[in-house]
């Protein structure tokens, strides 16, 4: 049976400035670290945060602009 496209993989709190955390095995798979830069896309009412590489903001530059 084929993997689900969208399914969660953690869950996360909004700190006092507006800071979320990203679960450490995600940072680990994506190669995130401090200063690190993600993409926030809105897909309908879902706030998604993506991996920021160049095939990904030059998609976005597409779609978004």
């Amino acid at each position: 049976m084929p993997e689900p496209l969208a399914r969660p993989i953690g869950a996360s709190h909004i700190g006092e400035k507006g800071q979320i955390t990203v679960p450490a095995g995600y940072r680990k798979r994506y190669k995130l670290s401090e200063g690190s830069e993600v993409l926030l896309i809105q897909l309908g009412e879902a706030l998604m945060v993506v991996p920021s590489d160049l095939t990904l903001n030059h998609l976005g530059v597409a779609i978004f602009s």
